[in-house]
């Protein structure tokens, strides 16, 4: 919108009755007060009184809304004061003052516009300075390409002293409204063409802050006024018979810039435009350009009036504010973006980082809604959200990761996404369609170590495409988040490692008290008993159970110290030329007898060649042994147990497998853990150290084999297989 063309909700009350002046105002304010725009007085003390009388009667709180900023009360004559020098109102003084004070009732109105009742025109015109009182009207229609606002103006009638002080103050009214005159209004407004010539002349002329001047029906300028020369430079005799494309940058000439609005003008009646002009010396200046066609009674184009006004201070000024406000704003997020991220690199927990992240990241980002959401198997579950309805929380607690939400996008993705509004988002997700408002939305993904471990999604309060900059910002939070996100997970997982090593070491003592008190217990009850005993079969028994029991406390211990060298890195193998088949066959000859003893099927296999290695004999009949005497203790009476040598391929296999209690599935991956034992309780009916495996795969990896453990659970028997590389 130009800055002379009228605004749009500009009206014009020429009144001869104050009351009814005061009745009308109130009824506009109203109008806008009640759906909760601002309000805007410049007034004389008298009329504000009783503008301010009538607005309390239709129940507005006048004091609280002046408290609250979203009501400002002025004195006409002062703001004058403030807004002219030498007499004249001054264009860059009431952009900047009327301006600032349109901002601060916007701001206190949540954005709302605001309803302006001014009457500083009509103190200027009863002083008998129509021209000024004009100048001041297109202030205000140019104000309002950059505020959004209704300004309704009163003129006492007997300040507009002839017609042509009325035509000029009606040409820039979108609206006339009069109490008691509409006939008259109507007959100046038809008969304007047919007013004093010369009157209109000296008026026209006395404007110096526009350039008036009228083009004919090709564009060539045919009048210049006192205004156009100051802003263009052109005395009259310099311009009149010039093509109106004068005024315009080469380039735009070349665009058909000129030609356009020239065309748009005649075809529409009144085109209005803002740009860059040339004046005479070659400088250029932003101007606000209002073309208006003129016809004759048969409707014949006669010629453009044509009103240009210098805005290039203005434009500055509005620069600066705006570059000024953007600075101020990038800071202010920054700010609390830095305070978030020290939040983030100090939490420890997901409570705490999902609190920042909903909480403080969103207010950071001025968002509305913030969600933050966590993979658990198929589906999203929310951790925390705000500003969104628990109704709506409780029926997307959780959510399926294929659906077609921007939160499942964006973790199935990989990557951001972006809707403008409630359309956009609708249109690509239509599994929100019932719950999507209004605004634009950002979905991000966190990222830790190449996964996804949750997203956050963030709604804002209007609808708008997020900014280059704007996208930066939230990437950058989300990239804090996920650091934050990614410490907390590594801290909960060393937490239960702690917690594990902590209960495995406290079963591991209560096991080792346990397992060295049995022997113990044997050993001094049949020493008890053997002091009073002669008879050599009691004196048999009792030695038998002695040895028994102090072999087993000697394997106890033996496993205990090679544990101990395991952990100071003082285990080692003498490797020696050897037959591994002789070393298996000799374990099988040990267990044998405990085999036979509990009825269980032993079968050994492939033993028969020798099955030369280096290796250390002792140790790998250590681990082997350790396989078979599992074996044998978890094999039920009537089971079976296999031992088999397989000396095809580029290693030898030792294959140990039984019919016995098996390993649950989740327990496989611990088998070869030190101290870990399927059942670790005091109260389990075989017992052990839970080491043996650890000290038999260490073994196996010093010569340079493999070892592993099979089950199909708990029931089914286990598979152990001893890979060595051959000699």
């Amino acid at each position: 919108m130009s800055a002379v063309e009228p605004a749009r909700n500009h009206v014009v009350h020429i009144y001869d009755d104050e009351a009814l002046l005061c009745e009308s105002v109130a009824r506009f304010l109203f109008d806008g007060a009640k759906d909760g725009q601002g309000v805007v007085v410049v007034a004389t003390e008298a009329h504000r009184a009783a503008i301010v009388a009538r607005l309390g009667e239709r129940g507005v709180d006048v004091a609280r809304g002046r408290s609250d900023g979203s009501i400002v009360l002025l004195d006409a004559r002062e703001m004058l004061d403030r807004l002219c020098e030498g007499g004249r109102p001054v264009a860059s003084r009431f952009a900047r003052i009327v301006g600032d004070i349109l901002d601060a009732v916007r701001d206190a109105s949540r954005g709302a516009p605001t309803r302006v009742y001014g009457e500083m025109v009509d103190l200027v015109c009863r002083d008998g300075d129509v021209a000024s009182a004009v100048a001041l009207e297109g202030m205000w229609n140019a104000l309002a390409s950059k505020h959004a606002f209704s300004l309704f103006c009163g003129y006492d009638k007997s300040g507009l002293r002839d017609d042509a002080a009325l035509a000029a103050v009606c040409a820039q009214h979108e609206r006339v409204v009069e109490s008691d005159e509409r006939r008259r209004l109507h007959l100046v407004a038809s008969q304007r063409n047919e007013m004093d010539a010369e009157s209109f002349r000296l008026l026209v002329d006395s404007v110096v802050d526009y350039a008036i001047f009228m083009l004919d029906a090709r564009g060539v300028v045919r009048t210049w006024n006192r205004g156009a020369q100051r802003i263009k430079g052109y005395r009259a005799e310099e311009i009149i018979g010039r093509h109106f494309s004068t005024f315009y940058p080469p380039e735009a000439v070349a665009a058909g810039t000129c030609d356009e609005l020239f065309a748009r003008a005649t075809r529409e009646g009144r085109v209005a435009s803002e740009g860059w002009r040339v004046r005479k010396d070659g400088t250029r200046f932003w101007a606000a350009v209002t073309l208006t066609a003129l016809r004759d009674a048969s409707g014949e184009l006669v010629g453009v009036a044509k009103v240009t006004r210098d805005l290039t201070e203005q434009r500055r000024l509005t620069e600066e504010k705006l570059a000024r406000e953007a600075a101020e704003h990038a800071a202010a997020v920054l700010s609390r973006l830095h305070e978030v991220a020290g939040a983030l690199a100090a939490a420890r927990s997901l409570d705490e980082i999902a609190e920042i992240v909903v909480g403080r990241a969103a207010a950071a980002v001025r968002a509305t809604n913030a969600v933050l959401v966590r993979p658990a198997g198929n589906q999203l579950e929310v951790v925390r959200s705000t500003g969104i309805g628990e109704e709506i929380v409780a029926a997307w607690r959780r959510f399926a990761i294929s659906a077609a939400t921007p939160l499942s996008a964006a973790y199935r993705e990989r990557r951001p996404q972006w809707t403008a509004s409630r359309e956009d988002t609708i249109a690509r997700f239509a599994d929100v369609a019932d719950v999507a408002t209004d605004g634009a939305v950002a979905a991000l993904p966190l990222v830790v170590e190449g996964e996804v471990t949750a997203v956050v999604g963030f709604r804002f309060d209007r609808s708008r495409e997020l900014t280059r900059e704007d996208r930066a910002l939230l990437e950058t939070l989300a990239a804090n988040a996920a650091q934050a996100l990614g410490r907390a997970d590594a801290h909960a997982r060393e937490r239960r490692a702690l917690e594990d090593a902590n209960r495995t070491k406290e079963d591991f003592l209560a096991t080792v008290s346990h397992e060295l008190r049995t022997p113990l217990t044997s050993i001094f009850g049949w020493s008890s008993i053997l002091r009073r005993a002669s008879d050599p079969v009691t004196l048999a028994k009792g030695l038998d159970t002695i040895h028994r029991a102090a072999q087993a406390q000697i394997k106890l211990i033996d496993d205990l110290l090679d544990v101990s060298r395991i952990v100071s890195g003082k285990l080692h193998v003498e490797r020696v030329s050897m037959d591994l088949a002789a070393i298996v066959r000799a374990a099988a000859d040990i267990v044998r007898p405990s085999m036979d003893g509990k009825t269980v099927a032993f079968a050994v296999h492939g033993c028969d060649e020798p099955a030369p290695i280096d290796g250390d004999p002792a140790r790998l009949q250590q681990v082997v042994l350790n396989l078979l005497m599992n074996a044998a203790k978890f094999t039920p009476m009537g089971g079976r147990v296999d031992l088999a040598l397989d000396q095809g391929g580029a290693a030898y296999s030792v294959t140990v497998r039984d019919t016995g209690r098996g390993m649950a599935k989740d327990f496989l991956a611990h088998a070869f853990e030190r101290f870990r034992q399927a059942d670790a309780s005091t109260t389990r009916t075989v017992g052990g150290l839970g080491l043996g495996l650890a000290i038999a795969k260490h073994i196996v990896d010093l010569h340079g084999g493999t070892i592993t453990a099979e089950s199909e659970g708990e029931g089914k028997g286990a598979t152990f297989v001893i890979s060595l590389p051959k000699a």
